[in-house]
């Protein structure tokens, strides 16, 4: 009985992840650690600008700040529109 309980466990949690993303049954914690490893990983790679620098030494201090900038847009309800 408690197989077939995690066995039908398993299957809604996999159906949930189809129909809603693979992120949208993360807990919080899962998504900030995955997070931090992407920005980990993309930190060190080639800035996509094309200048042929880090992209830490390039454009990430822009990037964050367009970055915050929306986000404060979107919680203040405004649109690009807006501006």
């Amino acid at each position: 009985m408690g197989d077939t309980l995690v066995g039908l466990r398993n299957i809604l949690r996999r159906e949930q992840t189809v129909r809603d993303g693979p992120r949208a049954v993360d807990p919080p914690e899962e998504r900030a650690r995955r997070l931090a490893e992407h920005e980990r990983r993309i930190h060190n790679h080639p800035c996509p600008c094309g200048s042929g620098l880090r992209y830490a030494e390039c454009c990430i201090d822009r990037i964050n700040q367009e970055h915050l900038e929306l986000r404060h847009r979107r919680q203040m309800g405004l649109r690009d529109e807006d501006l």
